[in-house]
């Protein structure tokens, strides 16, 4: 859409305050490729004398919760702008119902903010435009979706809307205010849009145009075309007052904004993505706004930088996540109560969540005190124990799979398939591998520690299984014939941050997830046509690392299971080579080089 997009916007930093900021954001972005929070559309009240056909927030509710102070708004501002954000709008609802909204307007404005409103216009009275220029309001923006007054005041539910915009047009230039209209696109009815334009253009106004979304009122109306795009980036291009929010970034291309460059704040504190996404972060009340950002971004359709609004343009985003808002009758919903949003398909968020009710303490300490709790069970734990129905003799320098969930919980997902041939990379005691010789022609058992294969052995010959498994020392792959394929391989890696010293540390740490990563820089050699790895983690060890090296090298991956355990969530991941890179190369020199026994597989 041009650079006049983005000299459009110049307006806003005008103030070296606002610049200082904005050139912060551009630097965060250009070199270290970091987001920074950019807007805030604050939501004051759900109160509005009229009956928008279209109301995005006409579901927001939050029963008994008290409204936010002047004060809490104050600690916001705060916080908003240690990170920060240089513009807040005030929208709804209808911020003019607020009867402290100039005190509001001066709490941003005075932290040198740029200060807009959204608004019907139904409430603006010359009086009321002049305190809230004194209190430092920028601008304000008027809802209008038709020139027409009849197909206007039905869309906005209020006879007589359309005439009391135009003339609170008027009293608010008067009073030096910056103007502009919000335009709600219906899909099928560009030609709306370019006679408002062209109004827009003719009285020196700004016309903003939001794309209808699949929310609040508007659950189940059209959503917008490829067609619908298209003919809203002709219309930008040809009419430089006219913008969206998804067109301007710090990146310097377009971009969705949403949990990322701006967010949304309802009256109650619950932070949003943004205005069209009901789906809520967190509660400023509970946590500093930061972190709710962070959160936010981690989101992992937010994460992906969709180049348009994702709310009203992306159907998978719609039915995955705006669709099942509509079955909880009001929102936001949080992101840990929404169906389609669990640990396994997005941990980074649950990750960065922690365990809400529990203090945020112990969840950051967690990887720390689960190896000193692993520890002291090796001292003092059994050293025979039972695992679905099976006895297995562990000693001290291999990990006990009882105490340490993870064998147990794998041990009912593994995947495997009657007649499969199954690698267990990280066998340890054993468990896995006997397991999967239960429904498995033949199993091959892989640890680096000598003594894991040892004791692997005499499980398996406990069991009786010793014409089925056999059990193999090496560093991943580097003992395996070249030759050697699988239908499935099943991946326990080790998983916290730590210095390997011991035999049994080879089970507890992956230092930078370097062992990980060169696993799935060469397991796909080792699959057959149409095999998979299956993977146990920890959403405690930043996981969405794992996953994302992993689709560097050429996965695509799938979550299986979850299961919740203390302050971690434990994650089963299916893993399948990419239809573009099934047999993943592997140089000679890479195999020499990455294989070498200093890092190891955990039991």
């Amino acid at each position: 859409m041009g650079l006049k997009h983005y000299w459009s916007q110049a307006r806003v930093i005008a103030d070296p305050w606002l610049l200082r900021r904005a050139l912060r954001g551009l630097f965060r972005a250009a070199v270290l490729r970091k987001n920074t929070l950019r807007t805030i559309h604050v939501i004051p009240t759900l109160k509005c004398q009229a009956h928008c056909t279209m109301c995005s927030v006409a579901k927001l509710h939050m029963g008994g919760a008290a409204e936010l102070t002047l004060a809490e708004y104050a600690d916001i501002a705060d916080q908003a702008t240690r990170m920060g954000a240089l513009a807040v709008t005030f929208t709804g609802g209808e911020p003019l119902l607020v009867d402290n909204l100039e005190e509001l307007v001066r709490t941003f404005s005075g932290r040198h903010f740029y200060v807009s409103i959204v608004t019907n216009g139904l409430a603006m009275t010359r009086d009321r435009a002049r305190k809230l220029k004194a209190a430092g309001l920028d601008s304000v923006h008027f809802r209008l979706d038709s020139l027409d007054e009849e197909e206007n005041d039905w869309l906005r539910g209020f006879p007589g809307q359309c005439r009391r915009v135009k003339e609170a047009i008027e009293l608010c230039l008067d009073e030096g205010l910056t103007v502009g209209l919000c335009a709600v696109i219906f899909p099928g009815h560009i030609a709306r849009y370019e006679r408002m334009a062209e109004f827009c253009g003719h009285r020196g106004l700004t016309l903003s145009l939001p794309t209808l979304a699949p929310v609040g009122a508007a659950t189940g109306e059209r959503v917008a075309t490829k067609e619908d795009l298209d003919q809203l980036r002709d219309l930008l291009r040809r009419h430089r007052h006219a913008k969206v929010d998804w067109a301007f970034s710090y990146f310097l291309r377009p971009r969705c904004p949403a949990g990322k460059e701006k967010i949304a704040l309802t009256c109650y504190g619950d932070v949003l993505g943004c205005t069209l996404n009901h789906i809520g972060f967190g509660n400023v009340r509970e946590e500093p706004l930061e972190a709710i950002w962070k959160r936010a971004g981690r989101f992992s359709p937010f994460a992906k930088n969709a180049e348009r609004c994702l709310a009203a343009f992306d159907t998978e985003y719609q039915q995955a996540y705006l669709m099942p808002l509509a079955l909880a009758g009001t929102s936001p919903v949080r992101f840990d109560a929404h169906p389609n949003i669990r640990p396994a398909s997005q941990p980074g968020l649950f990750a960065a969540a922690g365990d809400k009710g529990r203090g945020r303490l112990l969840p950051r300490l967690w990887p720390r005190v689960a190896v000193i709790l692993i520890r002291l069970a090796q001292r003092l734990g059994p050293r025979v124990v039972k695992v679905r129905g099976r006895t297995f003799s562990v000693p001290r320098q291999v990990l006990n799979p009882k105490p340490y969930l993870t064998s147990e919980f794998m041990a009912r997902h593994l995947g495997v398939r009657p007649g499969d041939e199954v690698l267990d990379m990280g066998t340890g005691s054993g468990v896995l591998a006997i397991v999967a010789a239960e429904t498995a022609r033949r199993v091959v058992a892989v640890d680096i520690n000598p003594v894991a294969v040892e004791c692997a052995e005499a499980n398996v010959q406990g069991n009786g299984l010793e014409k089925v498994v056999r059990v193999v020392q090496s560093d991943l792959f580097a003992a395996l014939p070249s030759d050697a394929r699988f239908d499935t391989i099943l991946f326990s890696p080790p998983y916290f941050d730590g210095v390997i010293r011991s035999l049994l540390d080879h089970a507890l740490y992956d230092p930078q997830k370097a062992l990980a990563t060169r696993f799935f820089l060469h397991a796909g050699s080792y699959l057959k046509p149409g095999g998979h790895v299956q993977m146990v983690y920890s959403s405690a060890a930043q996981p969405e690392l794992v996953l994302q090296a992993a689709s560097r090298l050429g996965w695509d991956w799938t979550a299986v299971a979850e299961k919740k355990a203390c302050f971690e969530t434990l994650l089963i991941y299916r893993l399948t080579p990419s239809a573009r890179n099934e047999d993943p190369p592997v140089a000679e020199e890479q195999r020499a080089g990455m294989d070498s026994p200093a890092s190891g597989i955990g039991g």
